[in-house]
């Protein structure tokens, strides 16, 4: 069963697929579980996403939205998104936003360990239960081009079956796929990698999306969420000095600095 929206508005994960080993995790995530306000307010609200990311966004909903549209020109009802970027960037938060935003299911599959037929069968229960988002992460851990450099150490996928899978001729209407990877130079164009502007393989990855450190006002929009309450002076000194961070080390860096400030001025209650 895909999972639905519980009373709460939380997504429920669905039942695991495997009882042998965890190759495939069909989960839910919540706001609270990705550290974002909950109160009434979607995740991908909390986010600081650049202009080509919140496009992204927007697609997403958009494609989710208008599945009579691409039924009546015969256009498949799939999209395939191939996000890439620096480790720290936001890649697998922003998915988690997708899909909670969306309210659809998301089957992560450990390709490491994966056979041919193995993926093949879980590619058929994440269709069963479409509307739902395919997420292969890290695919450059396990594929350096066309070759699986795990080689015995894993489960034996092939680049062929990957590809015949995810791109064959069955319908894969309501499958949103995102595939990542750290490395873009390590993806095979058949795959889909970026070449002037568009994606190299449309019908498997339609669309690159490049995930950076955030600018200045992402940083801005970070820090007063998680600094809140401190002077503007100081938040604007943090932004300054997180320049350089990924998403995840400027989150780090704020936190660290909230914290601090709230034991500080609880242990200044206290001793008055």
């Amino acid at each position: 069963a895909r999972g639905d929206s519980d009373r709460d508005g939380k997504s429920a994960a669905v039942p695991a697929m495997s009882a042998e080993r965890d190759i495939c995790r069909p989960v839910g995530w919540t706001s609270d579980e990705l550290g974002m306000p909950s109160e009434g307010r979607a995740v991908l609200d909390g986010m600081a996403l650049s202009e080509d990311v919140a496009d992204a966004a927007q697609e997403a909903q958009r494609w989710f939205a208008s599945q009579s549209w691409y039924r009546e020109r015969r256009i498949p009802w799939r999209r395939g998104w191939l996000l890439h970027g620096r480790p720290g960037t936001g890649k697998t938060t922003f998915v988690c936003g997708i899909a909670q935003a969306l309210g659809i299911p998301v089957y992560s599959f450990d390709i490491a360990s994966m056979s041919n037929q193995e993926f093949a069968q879980h590619w058929q229960q994440a269709l069963s239960n479409s509307p739902a988002m395919v997420l292969i992460e890290d695919v450059d851990a396990v594929f350096h081009g066309r070759e699986n450099v795990l080689d015995k150490m894993g489960g034996g996928l092939s680049f062929d079956s990957l590809l015949n899978t995810i791109g064959g001729i069955e319908n894969t209407d309501g499958i949103l796929l995102v595939v990542t990877t750290n490395n873009v130079d390590k993806i095979d164009p058949a795959l889909g990698i970026p070449r002037d502007g568009v994606s190299s393989r449309p019908g498997r990855l339609d669309r690159i999306i490049e995930l950076k450190e955030p600018g200045r006002e992402g940083r801005l929009k970070i820090a007063r969420r998680i600094l809140a309450g401190m002077d503007e002076e100081v938040i604007e000194q943090v932004v300054d000095a997180g320049g350089k961070d990924t998403g995840a080390q400027f989150q780090e860096r704020c936190s660290t600095i909230a914290l601090q400030h709230y034991w500080a001025t609880r242990d200044e209650k206290a001793i008055a």
